[in-house]
């Protein structure tokens, strides 16, 4: 779990993490992104990275900071708008 207030989480550990708590599959972030499920899969195995663009895509949509969602803050700190 990456919450620990002194640890860095890995930041696909987080996207997971994000899956699981808003309910979203693989395949609605594949659609959200643009890109194909086996695109997701092979980036949250580790075998691609997402982009910037799909990081702050993904950041307005659980509406989390960039530095929460890529594990470098434990504090959601919700974009203004």
């Amino acid at each position: 779990m990456c919450l620990a207030k002194q640890q860095v989480c890995n930041y696909v550990e987080r996207i997971s993490e994000m899956l699981k708590t808003s309910d979203t599959s693989q395949r609605d972030l594949a659609r959200l992104l643009g890109v194909t499920e086996q695109a997701v899969s092979n980036k949250m195995h580790g075998k691609a990275r997402f982009s910037g663009e799909e990081l702050v895509m993904m950041a307005v949509f659980f509406d989390v900071s960039l530095d929460y969602l890529t594990g470098l803050s434990n504090y959601p700190s919700k974009i203004q708008r």
